[in-house]
């Protein structure tokens, strides 16, 4: 069975991105590398002397890997457009602004990431998932997504996988969900009841593994969700979009820093005209994603409705769902 190692096994790998400015120093390392190298400065970063000082990942199920500009000569992402700006904000403006793009908030100096997961179903062996695969919207860098994803496919064939896996994100096909999650309000009332004594159940279990517990990352967990969720944002007349929800990024993140699996409970797929994949929603969403899916087809993934429909490898949402065989 294909693992992860080979991505592990490379400590600050030099990444070769034609174009990038000369002040950047760009490498590839696991998200517990970076965790590592910039212990420091995170600490300083949340105000914590001795926050997490003996990370230990064995994780086997998933790997988060970063784009991280290692540099000392560069301090920020801001264009000079966006620095001018600076000059003429309010204090808690140029705050806000310096967090998402100066160096001193050492989350900006990840200009992408992926989130990388180890599928073993009946119908997809040896497959490996890129649940999420973003650059970051602060970056001032280009052909970041280009490499990372070249970086990906070169390292899952070296690790044994035989295909990947992902789907188009978009909020067009989210909104099925807002539509479909509605209860009655019986069907909530025993519902309710029914968590309650779960609850009671799990706040035992919780108490005595908090005495077997001798490492606590939730707060680091929320730090880490926060700065890696805000790099997908993507802004159209609307507003901010964001085609990523932070809950489902957070699951992660606490599953590989705790070296655990969340259980899912199995859900059901529709197949009607308006929720089902090929339907309305679906279609809003594909058009919306175009573009993406455009981006992912010149690496050679193609499109296969059965990852979503029948084999069940992501939820029960309808986005383009598509593989490439190694």
């Amino acid at each position: 069975m294909p693992t992860f190692s080979k991505f592990r096994k490379t400590w600050s790998e030099k990444a070769k991105i034609l174009g990038h400015s000369p002040e950047c120093d760009f490498v590839t390392m696991t998200l517990k590398q970076f965790l590592v190298t910039y212990a420091d400065a995170i600490c300083e970063y949340i105000e914590d002397d001795d926050y997490f000082s003996d990370v230990v990942i064995k994780n086997h199920k998933y790997e988060i890997m970063c784009l991280v500009d290692v540099s000392d000569v560069k301090k920020h992402t801001m264009d000079d457009k966006m620095r001018q700006s600076l000059r003429r904000a309010g204090k808690e403006r140029r705050e806000k602004i310096k967090d998402k793009y100066h160096y001193k908030n050492p989350f900006n100096r990840i200009h992408a990431y992926a989130i990388l997961e180890n599928v073993n179903k009946d119908q997809v062996k040896h497959t490996m998932c890129i649940n999420v695969i973003c650059t970051s919207h602060f970056s001032d860098q280009k052909g970041l997504g280009t490499f990372l994803m070249n970086y990906l496919i070169q390292k899952a064939q070296l690790c044994g996988f035989k295909n990947i896996i992902l789907e188009a994100g978009n909020q067009e096909a989210t909104t099925k969900m807002e539509d479909m999650d509605g209860l009655s309000e019986e069907s909530y009332d025993d519902e309710e009841e029914d968590e309650e004594e779960e609850d009671e159940e799990e706040e035992d279990e919780e108490e005595e593994d908090e005495e077997e517990e001798d490492v606590d990352y939730d707060d680091l967990i929320m730090i880490i969700k926060d700065n890696l969720w805000k790099k997908c944002v993507r802004h159209d007349e609307t507003g901010p979009i964001y085609n990523i929800d932070e809950e489902y990024i957070g699951v992660i993140i606490a599953d590989y820093l705790y070296d655990t699996e969340s259980e899912f409970e199995d859900f059901e797929i529709p197949n009607d005209d308006i929720y089902g994949y090929g339907g309305y929603y679906y279609t809003k969403g594909k058009n919306a994603s175009k573009r993406l899916i455009d981006f992912y087809q010149r690496f050679g993934f193609k499109e296969d409705p059965r990852l979503n429909t029948e084999y069940k490898c992501f939820g029960e949402c309808p986005y383009p769902s598509m593989i490439l065989t190694l």
